[in-house]
């Protein structure tokens, strides 16, 4: 659990309650750390991601403005380690849609960078939001073949999936690379997302290596673009400049 989670928690409830109503400022920041006895770093994350989803709005000299009791995405995800990038497994499952065995011949997933000739595991895969239902991402899951039973367990699955494959393999991630870029969704990912064809998306595309640089796990998944907020904070070096000639 991130370290703001429950200030987060907390105020999106204390807003959709109206125990803050649109319109009203919340607590200053020193306030919100005295109530949740919380370093300023967690407040500050707390209201980053209430700006993000559209909950608040953050005015010099006002404070925070609450200006909507609904987000307007349901997954926000900022953060600083691999675990933060799936918070939104909680509220979701996992539905196996379909699995296949592919030999990968030259010029074949090509986008993807899976070894040519190598035979692997492909899991295609739609993840639902719990409360309320709701359709958010159609993935393909791709393993090595000696871990194609990894599938077994996608559909009770709780943690992420590169958790599950540590556990199968007794490997460990040491790197994921991420590829984020705009799409439209296809017509066959949209009766699975319940969106129009032709709407927008975003597509992430990861890759999973072990030690020695050796991939464990590819991902390719297609997001409503309506329901995927993607933050990042960046901190500034100053050392870097100071030290420049």
């Amino acid at each position: 659990m991130k370290v703001n989670e429950p200030i987060t928690n907390c105020l999106i409830d204390q807003i959709r309650t109206k125990y803050y109503p649109v319109g009203s400022v919340l607590p200053t920041e020193q306030e919100l750390q005295q109530k949740f006895n919380a370093s300023r770093y967690a407040v500050r994350e707390s209201l980053r991601e209430l700006v993000a989803m559209g909950l608040i709005s953050r005015k010099p000299k006002t404070g925070s403005v609450v200006v909507s009791l609904h987000e307007e995405r349901s997954f926000v995800q900022s953060h600083g380690s691999i675990n933060d990038l799936f918070t939104y497994i909680k509220n979701s499952k996992l539905i196996v849609l379909e699995s296949s065995e592919i030999c990968v011949s030259e010029n074949q997933f090509d986008d993807l960078a899976l070894p040519i000739g190598a035979t692997w595991k492909k899991v295609k895969v739609i993840r639902q939001k719990i409360r309320p239902a709701l359709p958010l991402v159609v993935s393909e899951i791709y393993v090595p073949v000696v871990y194609s039973r990894i599938e077994t367990y996608l559909g009770s699955l709780k943690v992420p999936i590169y958790a599950l494959l540590e556990k199968i393999t007794g490997f460990k991630i040491t790197k994921v690379d991420q590829r984020i870029s705009g799409c439209l969704i296809s017509k066959s990912q949209s009766k699975y997302l319940g969106v129009k064809s032709g709407s927008a998306g975003l597509n992430i595309v990861r890759h999973y290596y072990g030690m020695q640089n050796k991939l464990l796990l590819v991902t390719n998944s297609i997001y409503r673009a309506d329901q995927y907020t993607y933050q990042v904070s960046l901190n500034y070096d100053q050392s870097l400049s100071s030290s420049r000639p």
